[in-house]
């Protein structure tokens, strides 16, 4: 009887002890759902993140490999450009010049041609607009009118600013304009008679703005802050009877 008791005793512990370490509490179980969603959702998230940088470095690679060499572009167009201004018929070799020059700081600089440094020549601005050469046209007169300055050269100054004058027998002529964005705005008009306009002997200080006659104050106002610029003159810095010493100076602009 007692060797049954014990057995049965120790039966008892055997099975208590098997289910205390084969049982999961609620709490336990519902740890692991939550440490296991978690690595799911971390692993899913390292993977989303992995392929969406691989997909923006591609993405990236892509696009500076079709990137638009714009620089090349314009060297180009002007090369061309050139080129045909010496089939012109006002083409002279020994004095036709040419000037390049960044009017208004956009990377892209304006092709400046000229036929002669006298006193009558004027100059052609060109600049690059959606892959091809544009002539500046002189607002004032409409698209046929393309000439700026005298003796061959026009003035620039940073900021897109465009200055066309003219001086001769006492008097002086100026023109403003500024190019931004592709297009070319007139400022004002000035005009400085230094005798009066009927010719007499008696000499006189006449001033006129966009036409109109004004005091010496108010042309002043109206032009002094364009005449104190920094001006650069554009249009004789370079012949181009000699094809390949002019591309060399396209060639190496901003070098």
């Amino acid at each position: 009887m007692m060797n049954k008791r014990l057995a049965a005793l120790c039966f008892g512990a055997v099975m208590l002890t098997a289910c205390g370490t084969g049982k999961v509490s609620p709490e336990s179980a519902e740890t692991e759902k939550i440490t296991v969603s978690e690595t799911e959702i971390s692993s899913e998230s390292i993977s989303e993140t992995t392929a969406e940088t691989s997909a923006v470095t591609e993405t990236e690679a892509i696009t500076e490999a079709e990137a638009p060499d714009t620089s090349a572009d314009y060297k180009t167009l002007y090369k061309e450009k050139l080129s045909e201004i010496t089939g012109y018929e006002e083409y002279e070799p020994s004095i036709s010049t040419f000037d390049i020059y960044d009017i208004d700081n956009d990377g892209t600089p304006e092709l400046f041609s000229a036929f002669g440094n006298y006193h009558s020549a004027m100059v052609t601005i060109y600049s690059v607009r959606d892959g091809e050469v544009i002539k500046l046209c002189n607002p004032l007169y409409g698209d046929e009118y393309s000439g700026f300055g005298s003796w061959g050269m026009a003035q620039a100054a940073d900021g897109g600013y465009i200055a066309s004058l003219y001086f001769g027998m006492g008097s002086g002529y100026a023109d403003y304009f500024r190019f931004e964005n592709g297009e070319l705005t007139h400022l004002v008009s000035s005009e400085h008679h230094m005798y009066l306009p009927d010719e007499s002997e008696e000499e006189g200080d006449t001033y006129v703005i966009d036409g109109n006659e004004v005091s010496e104050e108010e042309y002043i106002e109206a032009v002094g802050k364009y005449e104190a610029m920094n001006w650069t003159d554009v249009g004789q810095g370079y012949r181009f009877f000699d094809m390949d010493e002019a591309e060399k100076v396209i060639d190496n602009y901003g070098k």
